[in-house]
């Protein structure tokens, strides 16, 4: 069943935006109080009428009340961020953890952190947290190599609680203790 609207080419246009999912509207108090009664009287109203043409129409004002939103505070939808330069800021902060946490990353490039997981999965093909642990190790096993710092000092580099931690997360990924490791070259 199509229901006629004038509406629908704006509405249409809106949903199209699938860059919505990626960012956080701020409401104002009214435009909250007015979210909220809406919400309230589809999952009520709804119920007891069954009707469709009811629910479409709860929905355009949700949809109104969103771009009034957009439009009046002038928000923009930022586009995910460009891959070069995540892993760019990755590469950069990879030695401050709480730098390279997902909350953070979705807040320095202006994503859902929700979405960021997905987001990196599709553009890069493979996990973020495994994307980390693969780079961290990677960086672990040169020091290694290079043989000019001591396992503390790896330690203190890459902000492990402590050497037992980071003994713990190598073996877990090398298989193998920094020590055998370092020998081994």
């Amino acid at each position: 069943m199509k229901i006629a609207t004038t509406q629908q080419p704006e509405i249409d246009s809106i949903i199209q935006l699938n860059q919505l999912k990626e960012f956080n509207i701020a409401l104002n108090q009214e435009e909250k109080q007015a979210s909220i009664h809406l919400i309230d009287s589809l999952l009520v109203y709804g119920k007891i009428n069954n009707s469709i043409e009811f629910s479409y129409h709860i929905l355009c004002c949700l949809i109104e009340i969103i771009k009034k939103a957009i439009l009046n505070k002038n928000v923009t939808i930022d586009a995910p961020p460009q891959k070069e330069n995540l892993i760019t800021y990755i590469q950069q902060y990879i030695y401050i953890p709480e730098e390279i946490r997902i909350k953070r990353i979705a807040e320095q490039f202006h994503i859902s952190s929700k979405y960021f997981g997905t987001w990196f999965n599709k553009n890069f093909g493979i996990n973020y947290r495994t994307y980390i642990d693969t780079y961290r190790i990677t960086l672990i096993k040169k020091r290694l190599q290079e043989n000019k710092l001591t396992i503390k000092e790896i330690t203190l580099e890459f902000k492990f609680a402590d050497e037992a931690h980071f003994y713990k997360y190598f073996k877990n990924h090398v298989h193998i203790t920094p020590k055998d490791y370092q020998k081994s070259f």
